[in-house]
């Protein structure tokens, strides 16, 4: 790791150009103006959440680049083709922790992390993308300016590099945890296999979307909260078996609290898609409002392009609550909404994330996690936070 030390412009107290980025802009611009650049047809691609599964898959292959992957790539030509990705050795990826696990590149030599990682156990995983093959590997850090974090870690180097990699801790006992597992093993009993898309579980064309007919037949029973006592308290007495049998103190009796989420089960399934219906009661609104305003005689070219983008930005939005089959992108398949509502367990940190889709002249989407808002804003995220950007670059 290295210091700077002070430059001019901190030793005369006079605001001046950082000339770093000014030459390195000035000899971009040179090249642009001249035809070439040694840095041309050096390609980069991103690996985060925003790109879908199957296309870090590819690109995995491209990078890797061996036979096997030479081969995957070879069979997928079309498929990468129609999608604009090329069947190339991929010199650059630049990812997200989404390559901190499951992904061995074992000729990896090189790893330049944008900012010190959260934690020693982070910054094993990432730095250890590099040297799998037992081959010698340089992991660069770099430690931004502004960043007290950072700053930190750069003055107690040895503390993340060399640091101790602390056991996750959790709470089983946790309220919401023990709930939400009790949920599974009652929906588990009450053998109701949930549709993907969250429109064949509701009735829509209802008041207040509630719940169809045929899922309150299966879940309003009385006796399935007996049904489903007995299995549940044993899921209950596993946990409180983990902790030495010691009760938790929002806990009386550990039946009674059985019994109670048992009995409370169908209403709390019912409320679990309160904010999906808000959601699509106000992309529906706002689809109707935009159609309306589009049947008035005399606007002006620019109210009717945003009457347009009103209506097709409703349509989306309808569309991304509607669909859930696509398991892996949709945040509105049925399972993965009811765990993000806390109804079942989710083993995704955050369980609530939020994020916002927004109109863009790129037309660039990201994947869209909606908030508890009262209206869908979309919005649209061009690109992800450089604080969290991990680029890797193999020596091969």
């Amino acid at each position: 790791m290295f210091r700077p030390l002070p430059g001019e412009a901190v030793r005369s107290g006079t605001a001046k150009v950082n000339r770093y980025f000014h030459d390195l802009y000035h000899h971009i611009a040179a090249d642009l103006k001249a035809g070439g650049s040694k840095f041309w047809g050096l390609e980069g691609r991103e690996h985060t959440a925003q790109v879908s599964q199957r296309q870090r898959e590819w690109r995995e292959w491209r990078f890797r680049y061996e036979k096997e992957d030479r081969e995957n790539l070879a069979q997928n030509a079309v498929e990468l083709n129609a999608v604009g990705e090329s069947e190339q050795f991929l010199p650059a990826l630049f990812c997200s922790p989404t390559m901190e696990l499951g992904v061995d590149i074992s000729a990896l030599n090189a790893v330049y992390l944008r900012n010190v990682p959260p934690t020693p156990a982070n910054y094993a995983q990432r730095a250890g993308r590099a040297g799998r093959s037992g081959q010698a590997a340089v992991i660069v850090t770099y430690c931004a300016a502004q960043s007290p974090h950072d700053q930190y870690f750069f003055e107690r180097r040895n503390e993340m590099v060399a640091g101790v990699v602390r056991p996750p801790a959790l709470d089983i006992t946790n309220e919401e945890l023990v709930r939400s597992h009790l949920h599974a093993i009652w929906l588990a009993e009450a053998k109701l296999a949930l549709s993907p898309d969250i429109p064949e579980i509701l009735n829509l064309t209802g008041t207040g979307y509630p719940l169809k007919k045929e899922i309150h037949d299966i879940i309003d029973p009385p006796a399935l909260a007996g049904m489903a006592h007995a299995p549940m308290k044993r899921v209950l007495d596993q946990i409180l078996a983990s902790v030495d049998g010691r009760m938790p103190a929002w806990m009386s009796d550990p039946d009674d609290f059985v019994s109670a989420v048992a009995q409370r089960a169908p209403e709390d399934f019912d409320r679990a898609f309160d904010r999906w219906r808000e959601l699509y009661n106000s992309a529906r609104t706002q689809l109707m409002e935009a159609n309306a305003r589009s049947e008035i005689t005399g606007l002006s070219g620019a109210d009717r392009r945003r009457i347009k983008a009103a209506q097709m930005q409703a349509s989306d939005q309808i569309t991304i609550l509607e669909q859930g089959k696509a398991s892996n992108g949709s945040d509105f398949y049925s399972y993965r909404y009811l765990a993000t509502e806390g109804f079942l367990p989710g083993y995704n940190f955050p369980r609530l994330p939020l994020s916002y889709s927004c109109d863009s002249a790129l037309s660039v989407r990201s994947r869209a996690f909606f908030g508890n808002f009262a209206s869908l804003i979309t919005c649209t995220l061009a690109g992800f936070s450089p604080t969290t950007i991990t680029a890797t670059i193999p020596m091969l």
